[in-house]
């Protein structure tokens, strides 16, 4: 039994963790900056979203791979939209992501978050993000964990 404690905890301590809290602490908002290369992408934590966007503008600076996939998105309008699908490899500290992305124009909701808060956005991670990757939010730590 001490054995399976001590090894819980050594497991524990070094899981993926995430921090929001500068992003909390300067506009109220969880992101987090991903890293491709010497770029910069910060997501929008979005637990009310079950798909993970990046935006149309911001791809052209990344390295990604677009696929054959198709998918439906329906916007805060109630609007479906048929958004093109892209994988992307980024990275937090020394961990890296690949994942799926729905491409979507998102300049008119990313400049107002820009206007209001001073905070660049790039793209949402949403719940299918955090599921992949057993991400748990904590928003009393301010950070984002993996149970892997």
């Amino acid at each position: 039994m001490k054995v399976k404690k001590l090894i819980n905890k050594i497991f524990n301590t070094q899981k993926a963790k995430m921090s929001f809290k500068e992003a909390m602490d300067l506009a109220e908002l969880p992101v987090v900056t991903f890293t491709q290369g010497d770029k910069k992408i910060n997501f929008l934590l979005d637990t009310g979203s079950n798909n993970c966007i990046i935006d149309k503008s911001y791809l052209k600076n990344l390295q990604h791979k677009m696929t054959d996939l198709k998918s439906n998105l329906y916007g805060l309008e109630g609007i479906m939209h048929a958004p093109e699908v892209c994988t992307l490899k980024m990275s937090y500290k020394d961990r890296d992501y690949t994942f799926c992305y729905l491409v979507q124009d998102m300049s008119g909701p990313f400049d107002a978050i820009k206007k209001e808060t001073g905070v660049t956005v790039h793209g949402l991670l949403g719940s299918k993000f955090f599921n992949e990757f057993k991400y748990i939010l904590d928003f009393d730590e301010l950070i984002a964990y993996s149970k892997q």
